[in-house]
């Protein structure tokens, strides 16, 4: 039995706020399903990539 495995946590963007949205405070681990699938609004501006077309 292993208690202590060690786990890569994953993280994202913040959802549902305005001030700070550009910290990842979105974390879980991989393959756990109780963390809901990040859906982009429609209405949200894409974000810029620093790449130019």
């Amino acid at each position: 039995m292993t208690l202590n495995r060690q786990r890569t946590a994953l993280s994202g963007p913040r959802v549902g706020v305005s001030v700070a949205a550009d910290r990842p405070w979105r974390f879980w681990l991989p393959g756990y399903p109780e963390v809901s699938a990040y859906r982009r609004s429609p209405r949200a501006p894409q974000p810029d990539t620093g790449l130019y077309a």
